[in-house]
C-alpha cells in the first residue's frame, strides 16, 4: 500500500507539474496525511534534471502549504475543534493526531505554528490548536509562511542537490527533528530565564 501511494505521488507530480505540487501540499497542510517528504524532494529532483524550475517548484510548495494551513485555521476558528473530532476520520485525522498537535501547541505557544511546520506529522495538524486557541490571524499567517518557506526550501533544495538519490532523504529528515527540538527548547529556556531576570530588575 505504501509503495502504491509513493508511486501515485510521483506520477501525479510528473503529470500535473507545478499544480500537482501546489495541490498535494495544500492537501497535506489541510490535515490530509500526504508526506511532503516525498512531494518536495521529488520536485527538487525533477528540477535537477530540467523538468521544473527550482524556484517555481519551491514557490508552488510554499503557496499550497500556506493556503492549506490558513484554510484549516479559518475552519477551526469558525466551527471549533469538535468539527474535526467528528469529521476528521473521513480524511484520516485521528484523535491522536489532534491531541499531539494540541500538546505541542501548549508546550511552545504561538511559536509552535512556525516550529510545527518544520516537523513531520506535527506540521500537518498544528493549525488546529492554533485556530482553537485563538492565535491572531496576522501572527498565524506570518509564522506559518516562515515555517512553510523553510520546510519547502530545505526539502526541495535537498532533492535538487541529491538528484536521483533523493529517496535517501526521508530517514535523515526525521532524525533531524531531535536536534531541532533541543535547540528550540534551549532557546525557550533562555527566553524564560531572561524574562524572569528582567522582572527582578524592574522590581
Amino acid at each position: 500500500m505504501i509503495h502504491i501511494f509513493f508511486n501515485f505521488i510521483i506520477h501525479f507530480i510528473s503529470f500535473s507539474g507545478y499544480f500537482g505540487i501546489f495541490l498535494l501540499m495544500l492537501l497535506e497542510s489541510a490535515c490530509v496525511p500526504i508526506p511532503s517528504e516525498i512531494i518536495l524532494p521529488f520536485s527538487g529532483y525533477l528540477a535537477s534534471i530540467g523538468r521544473f524550475n527550482l524556484i517555481a517548484a519551491v514557490s508552488a510548495g510554499i503557496l499550497g502549504d500556506f493556503l492549506g494551513a490558513v484554510l484549516i485555521y479559518l475552519v477551526v476558528r469558525n466551527r471549533g475543534m469538535k468539527f474535526f473530532e467528528k469529521y476528521g476520520k473521513y480524511v484520516f485525522v485521528s484523535n491522536n493526531h489532534l491531541h499531539l498537535a494540541e500538546r505541542f501547541f501548549q508546550k511552545y505557544g504561538k511559536w509552535s505554528v512556525c516550529i510545527g511546520r518544520m516537523l513531520s506529522v506535527v506540521r500537518t495538524f498544528i493549525a488546529l490548536p492554533a485556530g482553537i486557541m485563538g492565535v491572531d490571524f496576522i501572527s498565524f499567517c506570518g509564522l506559518t509562511f516562515i515555517g512553510s518557506a523553510v520546510w519547502c526550501s530545505a526539502l526541495s533544495g535537498a532533492g535538487f542537490f541529491l538528484g536521483k538519490n533523493w529517496v535517501l532523504l526521508q530517514p535523515y529528515f526525521k532524525a533531524a527533528e531531535i536536534p531541532i527540538l533541543l535547540v528550540l527548547g534551549i532557546g525557550l529556556l533562555y527566553w524564560f530565564w531572561m524574562g524572569k531576570k528582567n522582572n527582578r530588575l524592574l522590581n
